[in-house]
């Protein structure tokens, strides 16, 4: 992370958290549409200074309601959204509790038939506060409620059924309320 902020340059390096998903239900209402649900935890496991700008961690837990879903138009087309709500717990070192968050993942993208485990895409995300945030148990005057949105390119490959990695930049647009910069992702899922 590098802030650059009234003059002022702050940099870190370090985790920012564990996601935690213990159970997700699946169905598939047709052969090309999956759904999921699931519930999730973000624990903070970055080092943490009120002090400083940069931060790796946001040093609170949130808790995830997640609802997806995928739907492959035919082999080589398939369309992503993945909607969730999420409550923020209240950061204890600073007392300020950010305020819950509805937030959609999307997904466009293209397996090429000559090559069909690799897989190009459009990916990103739309980001809408719907509480205010607080500070010591009252709200934050004008509720500085956040408001994003980010596009960019994926590269997906598949080793087998269950195991892949994939690579992404994602580009903020539109913030508000909040830091704008890039992100650049790299993802893997393997079967345990």
């Amino acid at each position: 992370m590098d802030v650059k902020m009234l003059g002022q340059r702050d940099q870190k390096t370090g985790l920012n958290s564990l996601f935690v998903t213990p159970l997700y239900l699946t169905w598939q209402p047709a052969p090309n549409v999956n759904l999921l649900t699931g519930f999730s935890a973000f624990i903070p496991i970055g080092d943490y200074n009120r002090k400083d700008s940069a931060n790796t961690t946001r040093n609170y837990l949130t808790y995830t309601q997640e609802f997806a879903l995928t739907w492959f138009i035919n082999p080589s087309w398939e369309i992503s959204l993945d909607p969730t709500v999420s409550f923020n717990a209240r950061n204890h070192d600073t007392d300020y509790r950010s305020g819950n968050l509805f937030n959609v993942d999307y997904n466009f993208s293209y397996r090429f038939s000559s090559m069909p485990d690799l897989q190009l895409g459009v990916v990103g995300y739309y980001t809408q506060q719907f509480s205010d945030d607080e500070l010591e148990g009252h709200d934050v005057a004008g509720g500085n409620r956040l408001r994003k949105f980010a596009i960019g390119p994926q590269l997906f490959y598949k080793f087998g059924e269950a195991t892949g990695i994939a690579f992404k930049w994602m580009h903020e647009t539109s913030v508000k309320n909040g830091p704008k910069g890039d992100a650049l992702w790299f993802q893997f899922a393997l079967p345990l």
